[in-house]
């Protein structure tokens, strides 16, 4: 997932106004690809948790509630470790990436919580984006590690606003293109990247099916219906005015949820409220 997320990035830099922000995003992502290549043992809820969790309605995950392993700052500091050696020395974003590494973990852990909260008041919006990504680190390895323990606990879960693993709101949705997938859309989580289905033409936040529209950047001055559909879209909902950036496989096989969310950061669409507060992407969209 980091792989390929950083890869988009890459392709998203050329030319972009946010060109050198999404070269260190990528830089970022391959520091996080580097340190899940090898993913330490993690505490795990057993079959039976995850299974009364589910049947409570609750995610057998929390990225929330509760305390957090020590392990996801160890893991934080060595991935920021690695970004700050593929750094250039006149890099200014060393000095937030240093200001992270040295932070004390009470520091760390109140960051973290408003991260997740959706706090802005006292949230260092500098290094909020690096901070995202050790969250985002620590939590796909607990999804992976914990899917790959209970292979069907998760399997008939689909349909959610929220990720059912670990309680978080997508990132975006995506519609897939592969054999097998073709035509059936994902939300993506922003905490744990874990990807979860949801029926098209369907509003995620509030559940409605009617008012549904799909609106994307046109040129200035162009009149009428593009030639060709947008792989990258915001489907705006009439009866809550809220949107989620919708992104085809089938119209750019490389879209990739939160690197393409990020790489059209700088767009809304009139007269709609954002689905995506700024504390909830992870880690390229983690700032606005």
């Amino acid at each position: 997932m980091f792989a390929e997320r950083a890869l988009r990035l890459r392709q998203q830099a050329a030319g972009h106004a946010l060109r050198e922000y999404l070269l260190l995003m990528a830089v970022l992502c391959e520091a996080l690809h580097e340190r899940a290549r090898t993913p330490p043992a993690f505490d795990l809820p057993s079959a039976d948790d995850i299974a009364a969790a589910l049947q409570r309605g609750e995610p057998p995950l929390p990225s929330r509630h509760g305390p957090r392993p020590a392990l996801w700052r160890a893991e934080l500091r060595a991935a920021l470790q690695q970004v700050l050696a593929r750094l250039a020395p006149d890099n200014p974003a060393r000095s937030a990436v240093q200001t992270v590494i040295a932070w004390p973990d009470d520091t760390l852990e109140q960051q973290a919580d408003r991260l997740l909260a959706g706090i802005t008041l006292g949230l260092n919006m500098a290094t909020a984006p690096l901070l995202a990504a050790g969250l985002q680190l620590h939590w796909a390895q607990r999804a992976a590690a914990a899917a790959a323990a209970h292979p069907e606990a998760f399997a008939a879960l689909s349909g959610r606003s929220y990720c059912p693993c670990c309680g978080s709101l997508p990132t975006a949705s995506i519609t897939r293109s592969g054999q097998g997938f073709k035509g059936q859309r994902y939300l993506h989580c922003s905490v744990c990247g874990s990807q979860w289905r949801m029926e098209m033409v369907h509003c995620s936040h509030c559940g409605a099916h009617e008012g549904i529209q799909y609106q994307a950047l046109q040129p200035a001055g162009e009149t009428g219906a593009p030639a060709t559909r947008a792989a990258v879209e915001a489907e705006t909902c009439e009866a809550c005015h809220h949107y989620l950036k919708i992104v085809h496989q089938e119209r750019d096989a490389h879209v990739e949820p939160v690197a393409d969310d990020l790489g059209h950061a700088h767009a809304r669409p009139a007269g709609v409220r954002g689905r995506l507060s700024a504390p909830r992407h992870q880690p390229a969209a983690a700032v606005r």
